[in-house]
């Protein structure tokens, strides 16, 4: 798993690192209906590395593609984080654009807004349906 790690301002700034450092789902079977919270749903931690408190709000996020627990608009608050603390996201996917196609990659970013800086972690999959074993 990789972990990236952004520094907000200077000088004793905070450090904030997503683990996950990106959400790649590879393909994802819509030959099945959605479940209630998304296919493959994935925790992402968000940890305060730096010295200081840092303050997060979700600036962007793809939600007609997918599903965060607890949210459904931006912007949106997020825990206040002391040094060393963690706040944990679970994010899935949750639908696609019909208009691309199956068999092509939707990618993006979630953006998170630390302190005034703007980090992102990026997010990718793949929409299909399987039609194996009887298919649709």
């Amino acid at each position: 798993m990789a972990c990236f790690a952004f520094t907000t301002g200077c000088g004793g700034a905070p450090l904030i690192d997503f683990e996950p450092g990106s959400l790649d789902w590879g393909e994802v079977d819509f030959g099945e209906a959605v479940p209630a919270d998304g296919f493959s749903p994935t925790e992402v931690s968000i940890t305060n590395r730096g010295e200081t408190t840092v303050e997060l709000t979700l600036t962007d996020f793809p939600f007609d593609m997918l599903c965060l627990t607890g949210f459904s608009e931006v912007p949106a608050p997020l825990p206040t984080l002391e040094p060393d603390q963690q706040a944990l996201l679970t994010v899935a996917v949750c639908a696609y654009d019909a208009e691309g196609g199956r068999g092509v990659e939707r990618s993006g970013d979630i953006l998170i807004d630390a302190d005034g800086e703007i980090e992102s972690l990026p997010w990718s999959f793949t929409p299909v349906v399987d039609q194996s074993e009887g298919g649709r």
